[in-house]
């Protein structure tokens, strides 16, 4: 919880964005995907959906073959 009573949340890296978000990058350039995100923040263009789902972290190959295996084996 935050100081306001709110529950802490974080960005897990779901993610579904429209092709504007890009159009200040080049084709083939490389772009941080924060400072995008903040600046459409300032806009409010920016939504979020609490997902209280399972989700795993699969970041790596061992925690991938973690989550197949357990997947496999319920």
């Amino acid at each position: 919880m935050n100081a306001a009573g709110a529950p802490r949340l974080t960005f897990s890296g779901i993610g579904l964005y429209h092709p504007r978000l890009f159009a200040g990058v080049a084709p083939g350039a490389k772009a941080r995907l924060a400072p995008l995100l903040v600046e459409a923040m300032t806009r409010g263009a920016v939504t979020g959906e609490r997902f209280d789902g399972l989700w795993i972290d699969v970041g790596t190959a061992e925690r991938l073959a973690a989550a197949d295996r357990a997947a496999r084996h319920g």
